[in-house]
């Protein structure tokens, strides 16, 4: 797909980074995925750290998940208010991205980059995030089912507006069903506990395997 296709196309959905995650795919229906290279009849490719080749004011929904993090936090801002500017007054653009302040994470915050992945070029978390969103061009700003100091803040989300995957209600990594998983998950758990000599808190539980902390995202809505 070129960008004049995705001009003629009403409403015009976005999915930045989404890789497969596009028209017809359940959950992604008529959106199409912005990539860097395409892969999908369905997708566009386009590198997201220059301008998007749409008018001001045309775009219906912007989805992105677990992309932004790929960004420096100036290319950030930089997509922000692109996002801004081809968004529709009124229209809604909604990012997850890693939690770095999930018990899962710290260690990784605190030595400044995350070996396990090596795109990760900003270790997102609440208060950068904030910060960021506080100084966009967005004129309403909600946060959902984050980490905040010790605290999780679970705030439900519409998935209807836009689908998330690695939440606390949707990643499978978070659930233990059927006899043989919850019979695992108790001896990881003891396992667990006995390899940390008793000494850990409630929310490095509440993180490990099958627990309902173990995947989560920082999800956002960013309203024009």
């Amino acid at each position: 797909m070129e960008w004049a296709d995705v001009r003629e196309r009403d409403p015009i959905f976005l999915n930045f980074g989404g890789r497969g995650d596009c028209h017809p795919k359940p959950n992604y229906e008529n959106y199409i995925c912005v990539n860097f290279e395409p892969n999908d009849e369905f997708s566009v490719a386009h590198d997201l750290t220059s301008a998007i080749p749409l008018p001001d004011n045309s775009v219906e929904r912007i989805l992105s998940e677990h992309f932004f993090e790929k960004l420096t936090v100036e290319e950030i801002e930089d997509l922000l208010a692109e996002s801004f500017r081809i968004l529709k007054p009124g229209s809604m653009l909604r990012i997850a991205v890693p939690d770095y302040d999930s018990p899962r994470n710290l260690q990784y915050l605190e030595q400044g980059h995350d070996p396990t992945y090596s795109d990760r070029k900003t270790l997102t978390n609440y208060p950068l995030l904030k910060k960021l969103t506080d100084a966009s061009p967005f004129i309403k700003v909600k946060y959902y089912q984050y980490w905040n100091g010790d605290n999780f803040v679970y705030r439900k989300i519409d998935y209807s507006k836009g689908m998330i995957k690695r939440t606390a209600d949707n990643d499978p990594r978070n659930f233990r069903k059927g006899f043989f998983a919850k019979s695992l998950g108790i001896f990881q758990d003891f396992a667990f506990l006995v390899r940390n000599r008793m000494m850990i808190t409630k929310n490095e539980v509440l993180v490990q395997p099958g627990h309902p902390l173990r995947m989560t995202s920082i999800v956002i809505d960013l309203v024009k």
